[in-house]
């Protein structure tokens, strides 16, 4: 019996210590969670959400604008309608509108440097390629366009951002809606 039990007690202390591990390790898991996770109060908000979102990929964009001079006094804002605002003031105070449920998410490509004037980024298009895309010099809109391009300082940006713009578009089109309640 005494010898049994020698033998049982170093499996139980292994058991132990591994489900202290397994349960610490979780809780990690947890706390980083927490940590990377967007809180959002109103899901039906998604104006809201969609500006919360724009925010690192605006970050992303202004931060380019030290290496690229392509890129100067960058912004990028949605309006209540959906309207997505681009605006660039490289070359002049140029603006592009375009309504971000007319943009294709299957219409999306990767821009490497040489395209990019030495900058990678992205492209995304409207929607069966319509000129959708408003194109403003100053006040004046000059022309209708299929094709919105973004560059940004490096690719590990364009990886960062892309994603974030593309759920952008699905929430915009209700395409998350099915996980709401």
């Amino acid at each position: 019996m005494k010898r049994s039990l020698i033998l049982f007690l170093p499996l139980l202390l292994t058991i132990s210590c591994a489900k202290n591990e397994e349960s610490g390790t979780s809780k990690d898991e947890e706390q980083k969670e927490k940590q990377f996770t967007q809180e959002v109060t109103d899901v039906s908000d998604k104006i809201g959400i969609i500006r919360e979102a724009l925010i690192p990929i605006a970050n992303e964009w202004k931060a380019a604008e030290a290496s690229n001079d392509k890129l100067k006094n960058t912004s990028l804002s949605i309006n209540d309608d959906f309207v997505l605002i681009v605006e660039n003031n490289a070359d002049g105070a140029e603006r592009f509108e375009v309504d971000i449920r007319k943009l294709d998410k299957e219409n999306i490509r990767l821009v490497d440097e040489e395209e990019g004037f030495g900058f990678p980024g992205f492209s995304i298009g409207t929607i069966g390629y319509q000129n959708d895309i408003m194109h403003f010099k100053g006040e004046q809109m000059i022309k209708g366009e299929n094709e919105l391009v973004f560059l940004f300082k490096d690719r590990d940006a364009v990886g960062k951002v892309l994603p974030i713009f593309v759920q952008n578009i699905n929430v915009a089109n209700g395409a998350l809606d099915k996980y709401i309640n």
